[in-house]
């Protein structure tokens, strides 16, 4: 517990080996994909199209997936540079290019037209794109109505959902919320971290149905503990599959990514009054 304490300090997503990349932005959705496989197309294409209209196009999409097959990091950053340059918010370059990368990946994964090992790479290099904006994405504004607060974000057990996670994170603290977030917690460590530390928000990301049943039971034995004070929102792949997923699981909100996220907190905190750092 102590260096769950120590990471609770320094609030950082520590980079993650790419097996544990590969296990959550990629295998999760293949598990989901098993099962609706053409609700995963389908969704690809309507990102598509509706990114063509906005500064990143179907087109970036399609570029940047390419040379992210190519193995070369180093070109895919000069990539993203000349984008930025072009007058692209690394927001937008989040959510409407690295994201729908990686969802590309997984259909080409379910599709057989790509390799294991390929895909593998691809997945750390978008994670490795994160870290490479994230100085520069926290170091502008973002206006969401902004509230600070204190949040605790974390996967489904039994995950490690980093790219999401840390992506959540960034908005987050770009938000001036004071942020916690760990990918490889345990239910014994969430509640002692909880009762160390005071939270207005816990945020659940949620990778496949094998975790909406453990899911929906740490939400109850939260909720037992802690109360109704404490609000839950949930998020991540299996959010955006099943839009009143929160109220199944008993939660107070779920949003389809991480910009949406923030304003729900936000939103929850003003609604509820739970006081928050001035």
């Amino acid at each position: 517990m102590d260096m769950k304490k120590k990471g609770l300090r320094k609030n950082l997503v520590t980079p993650a080996p790419i097996p544990m990349a590969l296990e959550e932005e990629i295998i999760t959705r293949l598990l989901m994909a098993h099962r609706n496989k053409t609700n995963i197309v389908k969704e690809f294409e309507l990102e598509k199209a509706s990114s063509a209209t906005g500064g990143v196009g179907a087109r970036n999409i399609e570029d940047l997936t390419d040379l992210l097959l190519k193995g070369d990091l180093s070109v895919s950053k000069s990539y993203l540079r000349t984008l930025i340059e072009d007058g692209i918010s690394i927001e937008r370059i989040y959510l409407d290019l690295l994201q729908p990368v990686a969802r590309k990946l997984g259909v080409c994964w379910e599709n057989d037209s790509l390799d294991f090992a390929t895909i593998t790479l691809a997945v750390w290099h978008i994670n490795q794109l994160m870290y490479y904006l994230s100085p520069e994405f926290l170091h502008t504004e973002l206006d969401l109505e902004k509230s600070r607060g204190k949040i605790m974000l974390f996967p489904s057990i039994g995950s490690q959902h980093t790219l999401g996670l840390f992506m959540l994170a960034e908005f987050f603290r770009k938000a001036s919320w004071e942020v916690f977030a760990d990918p490889a917690l345990i239910e014994d460590d969430i509640f002692e971290i909880l009762k160390d530390e005071d939270f207005q928000i816990v945020g659940i990301s949620i990778g496949s149905y094998d975790h909406k049943k453990s899911t929906k039971k740490l939400i109850s034995n939260i909720r037992k503990m802690f109360g109704t004070s404490l609000k839950i929102i949930i998020g991540g792949p299996l959010a955006v599959y099943e839009t009143n997923l929160f109220r199944e699981l008993k939660a107070d909100g779920q949003a389809a990514d991480a910009r949406e996220a923030v304003i729900l907190a936000n939103s929850l905190v003003r609604k509820s009054r739970i006081p928050v750092k001035s």
